[in-house]
């Protein structure tokens, strides 16, 4: 197990010829520069498997092209029905706020700051 940024320096000399399988984690992020190209140099023999959670399709950078078609899918109900994505509760609340200065108001008060 390592990082991408191993593949990218040279003072560090990662390289095998074995047969590897490499799981590409957040994959989107990371597999269409010079890291990656360093990275695949590094081990000619891997098979590259990607995870991400937002594929990219463009066309200077695509997850498809670089690791084949979609596997399997985890969708964001799928996450919501297995429990793994729980509710979030947001209460919007007003701060109790005023402004302390003879006879001012808050524009008076904000451009004595900007000065």
């Amino acid at each position: 197990m390592t990082t991408i940024q191993k593949f990218g320096s040279q003072d560090n000399h990662i390289q095998t010829e074995q047969k590897v399988i490499a799981l590409v984690d957040e994959a989107h992020r990371t597999q269409y520069k010079f890291n990656a190209q360093a990275m695949r140099s590094a081990m000619p023999n891997a098979v590259f498997f990607a995870f991400s959670g937002t594929p990219i399709d463009k066309k200077n950078r695509s997850t498809y092209r670089v690791f084949g078609p979609l596997l399997d899918k985890y969708s964001f109900e799928e996450s919501k029905q297995d429990g793994a994505t729980l509710k979030i509760l947001y209460e919007g609340r007003m701060p109790d706020l005023y402004v302390e200065e003879d006879g001012g108001t808050i524009d008076k008060t904000f451009e004595s700051f900007c000065r």
